[in-house]
């Protein structure tokens, strides 16, 4: 039976940009939800692995190996994903200000986010526990709804 949110277009899993983003967000997402500093780096990857293992059923062994080598050896693209999933994170738990003072991706999506301020008035079901829910909105589909459009159209 398959796996709600499970995305099968070609391509997606071995995007760097994404691959860097997305399993950073998960990492850090299990972090701030459970106590994982007695827990080791090694547990921490198995964690990942059935994650991406429901997310990308087929491909997860290569999404694993990809993302191994790009902890070891991070791309431009890869890096780029990381720290924006990092910046998302801080929205979320609103330590942006403190994490990321100035930052020009978060100022780009502040802009973005008055808009939605007046323009939409959301409130999505456990967006709440997010203080910031129109940045936390704005900087998800700049750098991340947007780019999946625009690279798997």
């Amino acid at each position: 039976m398959p796996v709600f949110g499970v995305i099968v277009i070609y391509g997606f899993w071995q995007d760097e940009y994404l691959l860097g983003f997305l399993s950073y967000l998960i990492i850090n997402t299990c972090d701030s939800l459970v106590d994982m500093s007695d827990i080791s780096r090694e547990d921490k990857g198995m964690a990942l692995h059935l994650i991406m293992a429901k997310l990308c059923l087929q491909e997860s062994k290569q999404v694993m190996d990809d993302f191994n080598r790009l902890v070891r050896n991070p791309t431009e693209d890869s890096q780029r994903g990381h720290d924006l999933s990092m910046k998302f994170l801080s929205i979320a738990d609103n330590t942006y200000e403190i994490a990321f003072p100035n930052d020009p991706d978060i100022e780009k999506a502040k802009k973005i986010s008055e808009s939605l301020e007046r323009g939409l008035n959301i409130n999505i079901k456990n967006m709440d526990m997010v203080q910031n829910q129109n940045l936390f909105l704005a900087f998800q589909i700049i750098y991340l709804n947007e780019y999946i459009l625009k690279m798997y159209k």
